[in-house]
């Protein structure tokens, strides 16, 4: 843990050049500084260029990490300077760093694989990923996390990471299933203690933030990694002109919205339930744990999440499907459907075990239990006479329940054709709330 009178580590990695690391880490620092902060923003390139550019120096010589002498710029508690880190001794070159004078250190780490950039972020007690919603950057961010979480499992378990193969195409269950018995759990607690934040740069429009949730979980599901989502700053040409200058940060505050959204991703980035302990995904039985695999507690959360996910993943050029092939995505939203489900219906899951089993690693929409011939003969009768108790019309129902009045009438005359049991029950108790009827009984109507 690190102690609180020292510096805080904060890298910023990005799996591309051009992506806006520096000019985010000069965002982010002049965030800070509102808060009476004093950063320290370090290029770890080693040539000091885009950094020393944006903040209006000239370019500085490399220094070292246990004697460096920064450069001030135009703003108050903000300054600069370029270090070359080395390939050993990664965490003494950081413990240097921290005892220096500052509340927040911000590292600028280049782009690409190598390996000091994947130390530097695995040690930084706030690491962050940057992106932007191309497919180049998307598709290079998911090799990057490949590759570094390889890089963590060879520091973590050695012995798993001969068996994540091929490193640039591994993914949790096909490593989990590849390796002994023995080691598995070693390689599943190594994967949950991995920590990144994923933080989304030139946002164009707001449906970019639902895709970014939905590529974490995506990431999640791949990779067995909880990566939360931090935030995104939006794009246009104007508002960057004067993000690349270090001017006072007043008038960003009044003429520029991005040190205040800065803001908002750094109250985010404090919240410990960003790094709290969560199982890994793919080992997850979506109908037996339906709020872990949500990551929620409630059912009113279980909506909001589930919503948000759906509409990510939905995207047929979204982010998840830069990563994805359609066939999983399918899968997935499938799963996504019994969790959202389940976790409203039952509020006492979740007190089933984990299983491992292969079985439960690919529940889908079959596995509920759902028999077609236990559909009683006057569950049609039976749900048009709950209607009309009510006053209700079809057209009424469909509008109170926002289910197709086309699915209603095929409801209450008996004809399940063409409905996936996960579809069917989801419109059920959807009619059942506003009915005003038990759930179970509807469902056992139907053949649940």
């Amino acid at each position: 843990m690190r102690n609180s009178q020292t510096a805080r580590i904060i890298a910023i990695a990005g799996p591309k050049g051009g992506i806006g690391r520096s000019t985010c880490a000069v965002v982010l620092a002049r965030a800070y500084a509102a808060l009476d902060r004093r950063v320290l923003i370090v290029d770890t390139n080693g040539f000091g260029g885009s950094l020393a550019s944006i903040a209006d120096l000239p370019p500085q010589p490399p220094q070292s990490t246990s004697s460096f002498e920064p450069a001030q710029t135009s703003v108050k508690n903000i300054e600069l300077v370029t270090i070359r880190l080395s390939k050993d001794n990664v965490e003494t070159q950081l413990s240097n760093l921290r005892k220096s004078n500052y509340d927040e250190i911000i590292l600028d780490l280049g782009s690409g694989c190598s390996r000091e950039s994947f130390d530097v972020f695995l040690n930084a007690d706030l690491p962050l990923l940057l992106a932007d919603p191309e497919p180049a950057s998307i598709q290079l961010a998911t090799l990057w996390l490949r590759s570094i979480c390889v890089r963590f499992v060879e520091i973590c378990e050695p012995e798993c990471a001969p068996y994540i193969v091929p490193p640039n195409a591994w993914t949790f269950l096909a490593a989990y299933q590849n390796m002994p018995a023995k080691l598995q759990p070693r390689f599943e607690a190594a994967i949950e203690s991995f920590r990144c934040l994923f933080w989304l740069n030139r946002r164009r429009e707001n449906s970019e933030i639902l895709q970014s949730q939905a590529l974490c979980h995506a990431w999640g599901m791949l990779l067995g990694l909880n990566i939360r989502f931090a935030g995104s700053l939006q794009f246009d040409e104007r508002r960057w002109f004067f993000a690349r200058q270090l001017a006072d940060v007043s008038l960003f505050k009044r003429e520029d919205p991005m040190v205040h959204e800065c803001d908002e991703i750094i109250r985010s980035c404090l919240n410990d339930e960003h790094f709290a302990h969560q199982t890994c995904l793919p080992l997850l039985n979506a109908q037996q744990q339906p709020r872990q695999y949500l990551r929620v507690e409630t059912a009113d959360e279980a909506r909001q999440v589930y919503r948000r996910l759906w509409e990510g993943y939905r995207r047929d050029n979204g982010m998840v499907a830069q990563v994805m092939p359609a066939d999983m995505i399918s899968e997935i939203i499938a799963q996504l459907e019994i969790a959202h489900r389940r976790a409203e219906i039952d509020p006492e899951m979740e007190t089933q075990p984990v299983a491992h089993t292969s079985a439960a690693l690919r529940t889908h929409s079959a596995e509920l239990r759902f028999a077609p011939e236990s559909c009683t003969p006057d569950a049609g009768f039976w749900l048009v006479e709950k209607r009309e108790s009510l006053g209700l019309t079809r057209p009424q129902l469909a509008l109170k329940s926002r289910i197709p009045q086309k699915v209603i009438e095929k409801l209450e005359q008996r004809d399940l054709s063409g409905l996936t049991p996960a579809r069917l029950e989801a419109y059920l108790v959807e009619i059942a709330k506003v009915l005003g009827i038990d759930s179970g009984e509807i469902r056992h109507k139907f053949g649940f």
